[in-house]
């Protein structure tokens, strides 16, 4: 079957063509009245009718309108997107500056009550909370505890200033609670300013 779809089209095509004459007029395309500017813009085209024109207006006034929903549409989307991008932004900013106002504090005597570790640390800036974990079965605390600050300077300078303080005869730890948050991304290198 291929051969035969092969021989008809050597029949028709024998070889390459070259030195095509032009044997005729040129003409525009199927329907074409002129090679002129005009005929090429369309001016050869017939006349709507009085109908015709209407629907044609009514489609373009419709292509406006949905047009126009369409931008007010993005508009409202993008206006939104950034509304919650905004939130989102004030939101971390808040829970940064939440752990950027607590420290660590270890190797707690368990002896020592919530008062004592307040007194050691309101020097540094007023404290917002202690959290003291309680174990139930010995009835004392765990031997830590966090100190909430209500500014983060006061936090960092009681992380400057009583760290390996010694309180109730043992020599306390004050760190960053949560060091891997504040640290950069594994595979990076910090380099010292």
């Amino acid at each position: 079957m291929t051969g035969l779809r092969d021989a008809k089209a050597m029949e028709f095509l024998p070889g390459p063509i070259y030195n095509l004459a032009q044997s005729g007029l040129v003409v525009a395309g199927p329907g074409a009245r002129n090679i002129t500017i005009p005929g090429l813009l369309g001016a050869g085209l017939p006349k709507l009718t009085q109908e015709q024109q209407e629907a044609v207006t009514r489609a373009k006034k419709y292509a406006m309108e949905q047009s126009i929903k369409m931008v007010l549409m993005k508009q409202t989307l993008a206006h939104q997107q950034l509304q919650m991008a905004s939130q989102r932004s004030q939101v971390q900013r808040q829970q940064a500056l939440a752990l950027m106002c607590r420290v660590y504090v270890g190797s707690i005597s368990f002896e020592l009550k919530e008062d004592t570790i307040r007194q050691a640390f309101l020097p540094f800036g007023p404290i917002k909370s202690i959290n003291m974990s309680w174990d139930p079965v010995m009835q004392k605390h765990k031997g830590f505890a966090f100190v909430e600050y209500e500014i983060p300077e006061a936090a960092q300078l009681s992380l400057e200033q009583m760290n390996g303080v010694m309180i109730g005869g043992r020599n306390i730890k004050v760190e960053v609670p949560f060091p891997q948050l504040f640290a950069p991304p594994s595979g990076w290198c910090v380099v010292a300013p």
